[in-house]
């Protein structure tokens, strides 16, 4: 198999099936099992199938995505492979004389598996539709050939020539014009000016794909007197569009060998920038990263179905103890015993996978829905539905993996289960209760320590804020299991319930220089929930207490309730599962309820932290004038202030000690002056101890210094932290050492900051086409975004209004949170079903009660009602507990990693009140049916029932 996890899965799964269950009298007595109980058989499996749902859902979701992002990726390369040039640090392609290009061409042409090299000249442009009036600052225009290997064009489904004098469009450039067939266009590119004619709108087949504008080589060079200069050097490897990849590494690295001979005129290098096999093998990486963030979310229903299972386990052992009995009476060992119960398992896990697989499917194309819209929001302009894509691998991988969890569960409660007394099993005694010198829980306590101990130290060794928080708090439950030994279970577990809330919900201690990781988000939810239900369950007496109190308050009999309340009570592992499930998946929804409610209460914050100051960005991909920021504030009153800087790539050299190597990537650095510095409002997430803002500008300034952009206020991620020393290489390779000073809370200047002088001469970026403008009061912002658009098409200028900016992220990240929270919300669905699950179960357990209740007066309706109550408290017991602590901890995380920039905090309370309404209606409605059914018993047939 190609997916190294799905067979190490397969086999582990197999192995378990032969070692534990090699009889047959196993598997025929399961079978017998799962007959008898169908209806109960299927309830169970229920329970089971959330694992599988979850991890295929997730999967589907990461291959839906990876087939629309790769579709993507082929129609823009489409079988164009590498593409080698020679550019600036500002991304300027420079040009290279036809006779240098075909010399290199030639070599490269001779290589193995090399299909077709051609030159080209590729421009960027701004376009004005004369017909039309419509105009468009950023336009992608490719001259070649006609004759060229990657001259394929096709309009309407047929094939078409590129002609000599005109223009071939793509569809989105001609969308965005309104521009049709025989329009006429003026084109402005870096090296002049040009007019031509639209012949033919081209579809996105073939070369079409790239989008942009086609010309011939031959025409642009003549009009713009370019003559035999090209700036690209194209070449497809065999195997067409997608199998030319599997030769890339190898042809890349034969190019790169080869272009290390030659040397632009300027300097400059030779490079691969456009490189399929690489992009497709970043695609994946990017991909699997996608998927393990739905997994990390849907962690926390896979937990909560982990934990159903073993509560259906614990519930059928109950309802089979005498059965139970009767065989360990007969001989068989409690070993026997467990496999048998691991072969029924086997039974609701294959079950469960299979209704899970499908589940998945149809979860996953609703949250594909969902995520349309946010692309919707974010720009795009395409139906990701038509990507939907379920990769038989998938399904196989979410099916074993919620199969494995199953085994996994039922493997450890069935050893459980299986240790019962013969004799008090086979009266149909209560089991008793667990030793307090049983020597599995000193040796569980003991493993406990030593896991949490190795973790407390590693973390605090590596740096690790999470591994910290997990190893303490294995630390307090492995300490709380041992000292049972010697104290109370009410005194323990409540203590330990408290230590964990204190240790969750109290202010984090100092993790400012630990890596931060989502794991904390997942570890929070679960020990948080742990604790509160610790307190819960091992203090019922003081819960039914106040029930009492508050009934005779009201003047009422506290009778009903407490009887209703009173059976949960008695079963504080079925309670305390039932609570923890919706208390799980209720926490992480309020907490990221409450996240986003703060990004919203804090809109006017985040507009000033990104922004900086200024109201509104130009951004121009063709070089301006250098004294285009004074024109604008002379012809434009309403323009305050215009500071630019300049912008372009360079090579960030990242050390690795663990593995002795260094990892490059091309990053953005920002050249700014003295002006910016005084004039922006930027936040500083973080600063170099001992300075302070102004002092860090100053030092930026100085030379030698940089801030880091972008990054800030993300968890903990930066590409550097103020203290270290980075390394920044240029375009030619020379490498410069900078000190970070600090770290700034935007999503605009993402990159490095370094001042004007030290980005002309150790970078060579030179071109200033980013421009910074504060505006007076009464400006109309928009109305200027027009007309300076307009004003300045011929460089290329692009107008962003930081407050539509802003407006649009936060509405793109409220729909992302929607999609978790739908995501999550299928843990909903386990808490439902396990609801029904126990309701089911109580009342088979409870017939001949019933029966007494019925006998003694209580109406049907008042034997409903009596459920309805016990249900009802346990799962608003788990809602409000879940909400409560999810409120506390979204405060923690608000006050620790937010409040400094974004000063408002509020909770969702409509919001929350609804997910609550919403999920104890589900849950309602998931009793009624069964204590119907359970009043409709008469009394003599339950008061018989034994």
């Amino acid at each position: 198999m190609e997916n190294p996890l799905l067979t190490v899965i397969l086999l582990a799964l197999v192995l378990i099936v032969i070692v534990y269950v090699r009889k047959t009298l196993y598997w025929k007595m399961a079978v017998r099992n799962f007959k008898r109980h169908r209806v109960n058989s299927l309830l169970a499996s229920l329970g089971f199938v959330m694992g599988t749902v979850i991890i295929t859902s997730s999967l589907i979701m990461g291959d839906t995505l990876g087939t629309m992002v790769e579709s993507f990726l082929y129609d823009s390369f489409w079988e164009i492979d590498e593409v080698i040039d020679a550019h600036t640090p500002t991304g300027d392609r420079l040009l290279i004389s036809q006779t240098e290009a075909q010399k290199l061409a030639g070599e490269i042409e001779r290589l193995d598996h090399v299909e077709a090299v051609e030159m080209e000249l590729w421009l960027d442009a701004a376009v004005v539709d004369l017909t039309s009036s419509q105009f468009e600052p950023q336009v992608n225009l490719r001259a070649l050939p006609p004759s060229s290997f990657f001259a394929k064009f096709y309009s309407n489904g047929r094939a078409v020539t590129l002609p000599e004098d005109g223009v071939l469009m793509g569809e989105e450039v001609a969308d965005a014009l309104s521009a049709k067939e025989g329009d006429r266009l003026v084109i402005y590119t870096p090296r002049g000016n040009i007019t031509l004619g639209v012949s033919f709108i081209i579809d996105t087949e073939g070369r079409g794909g790239q989008g942009g504008i086609f010309v011939s080589l031959q025409r642009l060079q003549s009009m713009l007197n370019l003559t035999d200069f090209v700036n690209v050097i194209l070449v497809s490897n065999s195997g067409g569009v997608k199998g030319g990849i599997k030769y890339s590494g190898e042809i890349r690295d034969e190019i790169e060998s080869i272009i290390k001979n030659y040397r632009h005129p300027s300097g400059y290098p030779y490079k691969i920038t456009l490189d399929k096999g690489k992009s497709v093998e970043e695609l994946k990486s990017a991909i699997e990263s996608i998927n393990q963030i739905f997994l990390v979310f849907g962690s926390f229903s896979i937990i909560a179905g982990t934990v159903l299972i073993a509560n259906i386990f614990v519930m059928i052992g109950e309802e089979r103890r005498v059965e139970m009995g009767i065989m360990r009476a007969m001989g068989m060992k409690r070993r026997d015993l467990a496999r048998l119960y691991i072969a029924e398992g086997t039974f609701y896990g294959a079950i469960a996978s299979i209704f899970g697989v499908i589940l998945g499917i149809l979860s996953s194309y609703v949250l594909m829905r969902l995520f349309r819209r946010v692309i919707s929001t974010a720009g795009g302009n395409f139906n990701i539905l038509k990507y939907f894509t379920t990769e038989p691998s998938s399904l196989l991988l979410g099916a074993l993996g919620g199969f494995s969890i199953s085994i996994i569960s039922v493997y450890f409660i069935s050893h459980r289960i299986s240790n019962l007394e013969i004799s008090s099993a086979i009266r149909n005694l209560p089991p008793p209760p667990i030793s307090r010198k049983e020597k599995k829980a000193v040796v569980i306590g003991l493993f406990l320590l030593l896991m949490g101990g190795a973790l407390t130290l590693l973390g605090v060794r590596v740096k690790q804020s999470w591994e910290v928080l997990l190893g303490v708090s294995l630390l307090i439950v492995g300490t709380a299991i041992l000292s049972r030994r010697y104290v109370s279970d009410r005194k323990v577990f409540t203590a330990m319930g408290v230590a964990l809330l204190l240790w969750w919900l109290l202010p984090y201690p100092s993790f400012e220089t630990y890596e931060r990781s989502i794991l904390v988000f997942v570890f929070s939810g679960v020990f948080a929930t742990l604790g509160g239900i610790s307190i819960i369950i091992f203090n019922s007496d003081l819960l039914i207490n106040g029930v009492e109190r508050m009934a005779m308050l009201l003047k009422r009999s506290p009778a009903p309730v407490k009887i209703a309340i009173s059976y949960p009570l008695r079963k504080p592992f079925r309670t305390s599962v039932t609570i923890f499930v919706f208390s799980l998946v209720t926490f992480t929804i309020t907490m990221m309820s409450i996240l986003n409610t703060v990004f919203l209460e804090n809109r006017e914050a985040i507009i000033e932290e990104n922004s900086g100051g200024y109201e509104i960005i130009g951004e121009c991909y063709l070089r301006p004038p250098p004294d285009l920021g004074d024109r604008i504030v002379r012809n434009h009153p309403e323009v305050k202030a215009v500071d630019s800087v300049l912008f372009g790539d360079v090579i960030y050299s990242i050390p690795i000690p663990q593995r002795g190597m260094r990892v490059e990537y091309p990053i953005k650095v920002f050249g700014v002056g003295e002006n910016f510095t005084k004039r922006n409002r930027f936040y500083f997430a973080d600063l170099q101890d001992g300075i302070d803002e102004k002092e860090a500008w100053r030092l930026v300034l100085k030379g030698g210094y940089t801030i880091v952009g972008g990054v800030g206020n993300t968890m903990g991620m930066t590409l550097a932290s103020p203290g270290d020393t980075v390394t920044l290489k240029g375009i030619t390779g020379e490498e410069v050492k900078l000190k970070v000073v600090g770290v700034l809370s935007t999503f605009v200047l993402r990159g490095f900051i370094v001042s004007k002088e030290m980005a002309r001469v150790k970078f060579n970026i030179t071109r200033e086409n980013v421009f910074f403008m504060k505006l007076s009061e009464s400006a109309d912002v928009n109305e200027l975004k027009r007309t300076l658009e307009k004003e300045n098409l011929q460089y290329g200028m692009d107008v962003v209004i930081m407050e539509s900016l802003v407006d649009r992220v936060l509405k793109v990240q409220t729909q992302m949170f929607d999609l978790f929270n739908v995501f999550l919300g299928l843990g909903l669905i386990v808490g439902v079903a396990g609801l029904g699950i126990v309701t089911n179960k109580a009342i088979y357990e409870r017939r001949h009660e019933i029966g007494v209740m019925r006998a003694i007066g209580f109406r049907r309706r008042g034997v409903v009602n009596a459920f309805v109550i016990e249900q009802s408290f346990v799962t608003i017991l788990g809602i409000l507990l879940g909400i409560i602590l999810g409120s506390a901890v979204g405060y923690l995380v608000w006050k620790d990693e937010m409040s400094q920039n974004y000063p408002n905090f509020a909770l969702p309370w409509m919001r929350l009140c609804l997910i609550a309404l919403i999920t104890f209606s589900i849950a309602l409605l998931s009793i009624i049916p069964t204590a119907r059914g359970a009043a409709r018993v008469p009394p003599a047939e339950a008061l018989r029932y034994e």
